[in-house]
């Protein structure tokens, strides 16, 4: 799968499943890319990682996708992905170089980053590092969400048909691949610098379709966030919401992530959200601690969760394994 089909995917409001990365370490990174999660997330809000850090993971992702076998390709996917891949290739649909899609098309993990900061220069260099997308952090307002839209996207060219098909139909190239979503509404009229050191291969080098091919994400999280969801959704050229579920509960009113003590408050909140989401059409997405957690949250409504994160899960199973190893004693 690549960032184009991904996109796509994501804006059909499909079910995705990701995991998360806080360690700069490639070479667990492309074992990570290689099990069959739709994506991975790339922290570098809090991650462990700098820039050079989340180029080389980026590069592992897509070494580790490019190794998975057929039977974890194909892990989690519907019965009739195939046939919808299929379809896609047969129609033509994609993105020019970098977004197109085949029968094959779903099979494939792509990186993803959260950003530091909603600003113009961490969102530029993430994708600049060829990511497909970009999650941003403590958006409050539409006007945030707004902001994060146009550091991700290009300035609309001066002549709007110079992305029309060669079919000579006038219709941009760009929809192609919109996944039918509103959010193809807020194509261009960015401010993202051009200068796609890496995407450039590996999403491609036309503006237009690069701003189709790539993803924002606005995390909900922030007593604002949750008070101006809707206004967020409604956003022209937002793919999706991504929840943060540790800094929600504290605006909840949680005097710790998880508090026990606002769990209707906390529950409540995610509900709204997904609900406002699909109201809006938009993706709706949530972060969770484990592959339980995650299938409910997708049973509930939510598009996508990622699952988890490197440390954790590293700390976790050496614990798990010390314990055992110590009983038999």
């Amino acid at each position: 799968m690549n960032a184009g089909n991904f996109a796509v995917r994501l804006r059909s409001r499909e079910q995705l499943i990701g995991y998360w990365v806080v360690l700069d370490a490639p070479v667990a990174t492309e074992r990570i890319a290689r099990i069959g999660y739709d994506y991975v997330v790339l922290d570098g809000q809090h991650g462990l990682l700098g820039y050079q850090g989340l180029l080389t993971n980026l590069m592992a992702i897509d070494a580790g996708s490019s190794l998975r076998t057929p039977a974890r390709a194909g892990a989690g996917a519907s019965a009739d992905a195939s046939a919808r891949a299929d379809a896609d290739a047969s129609t033509g649909t994609g993105a020019g170089t970098g977004a197109g899609v085949g029968s094959d098309a779903r099979a494939g993990t792509v990186g993803l980053v959260r950003v530091e900061a909603n600003n113009p220069t961490p969102i530029g260099r993430a994708l600049d590092a060829g990511a497909a997308g970009v999650i941003v952090p403590l958006v409050d307002t539409a006007a945030d969400a707004a902001r994060a839209v146009a550091a991700a996207r290009y300035p609309s060219p001066r002549n709007t048909n110079a992305a029309a098909d060669s079919s000579g139909t006038g219709t941009p190239a760009a929809a192609d691949a919109s996944g039918g979503s509103t959010a193809a509404a807020g194509m261009g009229g960015g401010v993202r610098s051009y200068g796609p050191m890496r995407s450039g291969l590996r999403i491609g080098p036309v503006p237009a379709e690069a701003d189709v091919a790539t993803v924002v994400l606005a995390m909900i999280e922030t007593p604002q966030g949750l008070a101006n969801v809707a206004e967020i959704c409604a956003t022209p050229g937002l793919d999706g919401i991504y929840v943060g579920p540790s800094d929600l509960c504290l605006s909840v009113g949680g005097r710790y992530p998880g508090d026990p003590e606002v769990a209707d408050e906390f529950n409540a909140a995610i509900e709204l959200i997904a609900k406002t989401a699909r109201a809006a059409g938009v993706a709706a997405g949530i972060h969770t601690p484990d592959g339980e957690t995650a299938q409910r949250y997708l049973a509930a409504g939510y598009t996508y969760a990622t699952v988890s994160s490197d440390l954790t899960h590293l700390e976790e199973i050496a614990t798990t394994h010390l314990e055992t190893a110590r009983s038999a004693g």
